[in-house]
C-alpha cells in the first residue's frame, strides 16, 4: 500500500522512530474497535468492514487505547482464509471451520447462520463494573444474538454470556448453543 500525500486524509500515517519503520493503517472508518480494559488486561473486538466480529486482542493493557488497532497487522494469521478463526462468537455454516458457538436448523431446514455485528453499548454500573453488550444478526433469517462482557475492573476479570433471540416464522432448532467461542488448541 503506498501512502501519499493525496491518501492521507484517509489514511492514519505512524512513524515508530525505535526501528525506522513507517506504517501506513487504513482509517477505522471501516471498522469498529470495541476495547474492554480492566486494571491490568484488555480484551479487544473488532468489526471489520465487513461486519465480522474478532477477538483480536487479549492480554496486557496497553498504555494507548489507539493501539489496540494496530494489533491485527502485526500479529496477522495468513493461514486462516476464512477469518473465522478469531471470531467472536463462531456460527456454523458458510465459511467456517473451527469450532461453533452456535448450530441451528431454522424454520425452513436450514442449517447457516451467518452472524454480522450491529451495534454495541457501554453501561458503566458502578466504578469497578461495566457492561458491553454486542448485537450480532443474520442478514436473511430474523435470528440474533446478543453478547454480553461484563468487566471488573479491580479484579482483572471479564465475565461473558449471550442472549439468543429469533423472530422467524416456525419453530427454530438450537442443536448447540455456548455462551463464548471455542477457541482451537494446541497444533
Amino acid at each position: 500500500m503506498n501512502c501519499t500525500a493525496a491518501s492521507l486524509a484517509a489514511y492514519k500515517f505512524f512513524a515508530i522512530a525505535a526501528t525506522g519503520l513507517f506504517l501506513c493503517i487504513t482509517s477505522l472508518s471501516a471498522q469498529t474497535i470495541i476495547p474492554m480494559e480492566t486494571s491490568n488486561m484488555a480484551m479487544v473486538l473488532k468489526a471489520g468492514k465487513n461486519k465480522d466480529l474478532e477477538i483480536i486482542y487479549f492480554g496486557k493493557k496497553l498504555n494507548n487505547t489507539d493501539e489496540y488497532a494496530l494489533v491485527p497487522e502485526q500479529y496477522a494469521q495468513p493461514e486462516d482464509y476464512t477469518h473465522s478463526l478469531n471470531s467472536a462468537y463462531t456460527a456454523v455454516g458458510s465459511r467456517n471451520l473451527a469450532e461453533p458457538s452456535i448450530t441451528v436448523t431454522h424454520a425452513d431446514g436450514n442449517n447457516s447462520l451467518n452472524l454480522k455485528y450491529v451495534s454495541h453499548n457501554v453501561k458503566n454500573i458502578s466504578d469497578d463494573v461495566s457492561l458491553l453488550t454486542v448485537q450480532l444478526k443474520d442478514p436473511v433469517y430474523d435470528f440474533e444474538v446478543i453478547l454480553f462482557y461484563k468487566s471488573f475492573f479491580k479484579e482483572d476479570v471479564v465475565e461473558q454470556w449471550s442472549l439468543i433471540k429469533h423472530h422467524e416464522k416456525g419453530t427454530v432448532i438450537l442443536q448447540k448453543f455456548s455462551s463464548y467461542s471455542p477457541k482451537r488448541t494446541g497444533g
